[in-house]
């Protein structure tokens, strides 16, 4: 690859991340020039890891830093965790700090001769896509150009023979598995929620573990060429499902806009919950309060028993006859993975990732839905068939 294909790659690498929708670009873009130039002139510290797994987590908090632990936990012996310790739950800061794009984690590995580089990369490329900020835009850029220095530094020697991630379009990930493709180590990638076409492809790691036959099949028909292994969710545990009574309807918000159509469907799937004698909860995605629903999503509100915050496990707290419904929120998985009822009463001209639209279809059709076919194995059993995979890619790297 040319220094231009190079700085194009690493570019590109920027479109998925939480950095995206940040806000006061122009005040963060300021501080993280500031941040680099004076991470140059402060003492880096580093500390060799000779590990022959690497599990890169682009999601170190909430529903992943729970995927991250399950995997974490199951790694073979001198594997090595891979987060920002300053942002991580702290189960997932026992390994290797790698920084997020924020400036002042971004100073732990700033060197004049990684800035020098990623300016050099910069001149090889026109303008970039500067959205609100051309100043945030630029320190984006050299950011991630000095985090692809860093992976690919950490890798030489080291002994990796596998690159893993929970997510490989992430800005986060995407120098590792950059940085292993070019030194000929082995890469793959976990599903961390449900694959859409916008997100997940094309797939960049040569292998992806995915969660049921559903997935599987969405992927070949993309025509992606990356190995597809059935794994299940290992971040879903076994165990009993709550009884209670009455039975809640969980109508589970994602922070979309509904249609009218999608309003009047959810009101209608209220009502006929309420003739059966259900409970009706709304939860709502973690980054949302009720005072800031539209109109939309304040008419559901409006017509739930409950208004609840989803910061906790939905698989966790559902109920043997509970449903779970959802216009493209991914949460249904959870239901589905406890072998609990899951609706999908989205337009039909909405797009839809991969799980949420065959279950829409179900939906429309009246067919009944096979929960293995899209979560094949949970808890203990996935860890296993993960681990017994990474034993086979460390068997045949030997």
């Amino acid at each position: 690859m040319t220094m231009r294909d190079d700085a194009r790659l690493i570019a590109e690498s920027l479109q998925q991340g939480d950095h995206t929708g940040l806000d006061r670009k122009l005040i963060r873009g300021v501080v993280g020039w500031a941040a680099l130039v004076l991470g140059c002139v402060t003492p880096t510290r580093t500390r060799d890891s000779r590990s022959p797994v690497r599990f890169v987590v682009a999601n170190p908090v909430a529903h992943g830093a729970r995927l991250g632990a399950a995997v974490a936990a199951i790694l073979p012996e001198g594997a090595t965790v891979v987060t920002d310790h300053r942002l991580a739950a702290h189960a997932l800061t026992a390994g290797e700090d790698f920084p997020a794009l924020a400036p002042q984690s971004m100073m732990r590995i700033a060197t004049l001769s990684r800035l020098g580089s990623a300016l050099r990369l910069r001149r090889r490329l026109k303008a970039l896509p500067a959205g609100d900020s051309r100043v945030f835009a630029e320190y984006l850029f050299l950011a991630q150009a000095i985090r692809f220095a860093a992976a690919r530094d950490a890798l030489i020697a080291s002994g990796t023979k596998l690159v893993l991630v929970d997510f490989d379009r992430a800005a986060y990930t995407a120098p590792w598995i950059h940085g292993a493709k070019t030194a000929g180590i082995a890469t793959a990638t976990l599903v961390h929620g449900v694959p859409n076409e916008w997100n997940y492809l094309p797939v960049m790691a040569d292998d992806v573990l995915v969660w049921g036959e559903v997935q599987a099949a969405w992927l070949r028909s993309h025509s992606t060429s990356a190995g597809i292994h059935i794994v299940g969710r290992p971040d879903v545990m076994h165990g009993p499902l709550l009884e209670r009574h009455p039975a809640q309807l969980v109508v589970s918000h994602s922070a979309e806009q509904l249609s009218d159509g999608e309003v009047g469907r959810v009101r209608d799937r209220i009502v006929r919950a309420r003739k059966q004698g259900m409970e009706v909860v709304l939860r709502l995605h973690p980054s949302v309060s009720e005072d800031r629903l539209g109109d939309d999503w304040r008419s559901v509100a409006e017509a739930a028993d409950r208004v609840v915050s989803g910061t906790t496990s939905l698989s966790e707290g559902l109920g043997a006859d509970d449903v779970v419904v959802a216009i493209s929120s991914s949460s249904v998985m959870d239901a589905l993975a406890r072998g609990v009822r899951a609706e999908v009463l989205a337009d039909p001209e909405r797009p839809l990732p991969a799980d949420l639209e065959v279950l829409a279809r179900a939906g429309e059709g009246g067919a009944e839905v096979d929960p293995a076919r899209h979560v094949a194995f949970v808890g203990g059993d996935a860890a296993e068939r993960i681990r017994a995979w990474i034993d086979r890619v460390l068997g045949v790297m030997r």
